[in-house]
């Protein structure tokens, strides 16, 4: 879910096209090593589908352009302004919101920094034992913790960084990639 709405958060930057919100998107959140072009493509359509992306026209070399419709902005607006629920243990998709929430002009992260942080403080006391003397499951629950303390910790550290350095927050990048889907796709 994160990807996608991190696709929606880029195309609130502006109109682009798949390979330039591809970029975007591996920019402003680096812990992805690499994310494939076709995938994006994919995401595009079907948020096209949804109503929440449509086509903005062209580039001047003949590649079509995605934007926001109204419900798109709106999803956006939702996403910025709070942390995804039930994140549990996959730290991709809070870095995804964190980093990508924190890049873009005007938003403020804190509530959502503030909304994983609460999530992760409930985890930790929200989940007990079966009393089973079952080594693996308190083997997982102990690796659990330990994941939440480490994501916990580098919230704060986020958190100093942002309070400290300049602002965090860019827009779209001017430099384009040379590639992209040419005309003929399913984009309407």
């Amino acid at each position: 879910m994160s990807v996608r709405a991190g696709l929606l958060a880029i195309l609130s930057l502006g109109p682009a096209y798949g390979l330039q919100v591809r970029d975007e998107f591996l920019d402003r959140a680096p812990h992805r090593t690499s994310v494939n072009v076709g995938q994006i493509y994919s995401t595009l359509d079907r948020l096209m589908t949804a109503g929440l992306v449509c086509n903005r026209g062209m580039t001047d070399d003949g590649l079509p352009l995605y934007g926001l419709t109204d419900a798109g902005e709106n999803a956006v607006a939702e996403w910025v302004g709070a942390a995804e629920t039930n994140v549990g243990d996959r730290i991709d998709d809070l870095l995804d919101q964190v980093l990508i929430v924190s890049s873009l002009p005007g938003v403020d992260v804190a509530p959502v920094v503030a909304g994983y942080r609460a999530q992760l403080a409930l985890g930790e006391h929200g989940e007990g034992g079966d009393g089973s003397a079952n080594v693996q499951r308190g083997a997982a629950e102990a690796a659990r913790r330990s994941i939440r303390g480490a994501i916990v910790a580098w919230l704060d550290e986020f958190e100093r960084t942002i309070a400290a350095g300049p602002d965090a927050s860019r827009p779209q990048r001017d430099v384009r990639p040379s590639r992209g889907r040419r005309p003929g796709s399913t984009l309407a």
